[in-house]
Order: structure tokens, then C-alpha cells, then sequence
């Protein structure tokens, strides 16, 4: 992967309809995720590269859980420090819903 694909590098030089389109993207595949159980957890620009066409790839699941249910609970901290959700960050021991962790397009 060239590092020039990642979504931080490449920001400022989108046009207002490729950040529509990559928005788009971005927002289906978090919805197909949830979709299919999995809680990505460290969803940051680093984890989003740009390929061919303006096509968005959401990378990295090495911290990803796959739950049971929707409403599903897990404990501990997953992901990159500052880009946790608050609620994790606060107090990781309480228990959090993993699904609702990551941004929720519904």
C-alpha cells in the first residue's frame, strides 16, 4: 500500500464530490459491519485507504470483535488511544456495547 492512499494524506487535495462519495462509502461499509455482527473499534484515517477510482477500503480489524447480538457487551479498552469512544475511554471496566463503540450510520 502506497502511503499516499491513506485517507489522511489525501484530504486536502479531494474534490466536494469525491468527499461525498468517500463519505458515502465509508458510512455503507460501517453499515454492513454492524450488519453482520462485527464492531470494527479502531476506525480512524489511518484505517481507511483510497483506491482505485475513489474507492474506500476500510482496513485493519485487528482489534475487531464479532457479537452475538446487536445489543452485545464487552469489557477493556480496543483500539488507538484518542480515538476510542468516550465512554470506553471513561471506564473501560463498566462494560460497553461494542456496535454502538464505532460511528453508527442508521
Amino acid at each position: 500500500m502506497k502511503e499516499d492512499q491513506i485517507l489522511r494524506n489525501l484530504a486536502a487535495r479531494l474534490s466536494e464530490a469525491a468527499g461525498y462519495s468517500l463519505t458515502r462509502q465509508f458510512l455503507e461499509g460501517v453499515r454492513f459491519m454492524h450488519h453482520n455482527l462485527v464492531a470494527h473499534l479502531d476506525l480512524k484515517p489511518d484505517n481507511i485507504v483510497i483506491g482505485a477510482n475513489t474507492q474506500l477500503f476500510i482496513i485493519d480489524f485487528s482489534v475487531s470483535v464479532r457479537v452475538p447480538l446487536l445489543e452485545s457487551w464487552i469489557k477493556g479498552i480496543q483500539g488507538t488511544k484518542g480515538w476510542v469512544a468516550p465512554q470506553v475511554e471513561r471506564n473501560p471496566d463498566a462494560g460497553y456495547q461494542p456496535i454502538l463503540s464505532d460511528p453508527v450510520p442508521r
